[in-house]
């Protein structure tokens, strides 16, 4: 018989009502398949695949071939299958070809993971910073007290656990005291969890005032006096850092009522002079990481605000006093009268956190420190940092270190 001719169109159409051969695996599924296959080292047969889909592809076609090619002649029925064969190959070499993708697929995957966990952190971390700014904005942040809180706190010196470094403190509520009665009536011990083991000096005397509200009068209550010559400088830079934040500028001393204290180096001491302005720069105090962070004033004094600020970069270690201001930000001042300027470099980016906080507020006490009223902070993109305005000139603090 002979064999019948058969055009494109008519191929086409009679491939379109073949059945479609899909592999439904995952991509993990054959992934995992050839790594399990190298993990034994036998290389698969390349012949495998192909015969597997041409056999069920034969299979299939068998079992439709009656409905698809009823009336058709046998000779036809050959020449189908030998193009359906042929598309049966082509699909296997499909497959196949497919095959050495799938590591491809897997690498993207690994990719996608990477860029979904980057995402992800940083999600976190803008997460972090948006706690941040909303705790400072419910809390109101802040290392120091500004003169309009100056009638309801009262300042106390303590000194840290080592005997190096006065930290000023600033008590805040039960204003209904005079102030040397809460002075008086402070206990350290109870802010011991707060700012770490501290002692205050001034303990063991009385303290009393008469008319002239610029002098106070301590009676000591020892009568070894002060030998040491460490207990004699802590004992006078309490008297500094308690007294001369509210204006007091001349402390009266006596032993029992007898007039003068005696110390170890000095000998009988009957008064001791409080400046107000004593040209310090204000570091960080920390006793350790479950305790406040506290603004403290350098042991000595320094020569002017640049010797200041390069000392805030650097810290004290010898004295556990770390850097207020970070090394590789760049400060210009400039003085005008009662006004200091500090201009920040314009790669310099100051953000609304508590790292910024202690810089202005450790350069504000500093500024005061140095007799100026008022700082003009240059240079910074945000408007407030903290409870600070930077938009316009500020105020330097009344005092550091609020504590309840």
């Amino acid at each position: 018989m002979k064999k019948r001719e058969w055009n494109e169109e008519q191929v086409e159409q009679l491939l379109q009502q073949l059945p479609s051969v899909k592999d439904k695996r995952t991509a993990d599924q054959i992934y995992h398949q050839i790594q399990l296959k190298q993990s034994v080292k036998k290389r698969t047969k390349t012949w495998i695949a192909p015969a597997i889909a041409t056999v069920a592809t034969l299979m299939i076609f068998a079992i439709m071939t009656p409905y698809i090619f009823n009336g058709f002649t046998s000779s036809s029925e050959e020449s189908s299958m030998d193009m359906a064969t042929t598309s049966s190959e082509e699909t296997s070499k499909r497959e196949t070809a497919k095959a050495p993708e799938v590591p491809e697929v897997e690498e993207n995957n690994i990719n996608e993971s990477v860029l979904i966990e980057d995402q992800n952190e940083n999600v976190a971390l803008d997460i972090e910073n948006m706690e941040e700014k909303i705790l400072l904005d419910e809390e109101k942040i802040t290392y120091v007290t500004y003169a309009i809180d100056s009638e309801e706190v009262v300042t106390v010196g303590l000194t840290d656990e080592m005997a190096q470094n006065v930290i000023p403190v600033t008590l805040q509520g039960n204003n209904s005291k005079e102030n040397l009665d809460r002075i008086l009536e402070f206990i350290p011990e109870d802010f011991f969890d707060e700012l770490g083991p501290v002692s205050f000096e001034l303990r063991n005397s009385e303290l009393s005032s008469k008319e002239d509200p610029g002098e106070v009068y301590i009676d000591y209550k020892d009568e070894g006096g002060i030998t040491s010559s460490s207990a004699e400088v802590m004992f006078k830079e309490t008297i500094q850092e308690t007294f001369r934040w509210i204006g007091v500028k001349k402390a009266n001393l006596s032993t029992n009522g007898n007039e003068g204290i005696l110390f170890g180096n000095t000998g009988l001491v009957t008064e001791i002079d409080i400046p107000q302005i004593r040209n310090k720069a204000y570091l960080i105090y920390q006793h350790d990481e479950s305790t406040k962070k506290l603004l403290v004033p350098s042991p000595q004094p320094l020569k002017n605000m640049i010797e200041a600020i390069d000392l805030m970069k650097n810290g004290l270690p010898a004295y556990n006093l770390s850097p207020s201001i970070e090394n590789n930000i760049m400060i210009n001042v400039i003085e005008k009268e009662n006004q200091l300027n500090i201009e920040f470099d314009n790669n310099t980016k100051i953000e609304n956190n508590e790292q910024s906080i202690m810089m202005l507020e450790a350069l504000l006490l500093t500024a005061k420190d140095f007799g100026y009223k008022t700082v003009k902070f240059n240079g910074i993109s945000e408007e407030k940092i903290g409870v600070m305005d930077v938009t316009n000139p500020i105020e330097v603090p009344y005092s550091p270190n609020p504590i309840k």
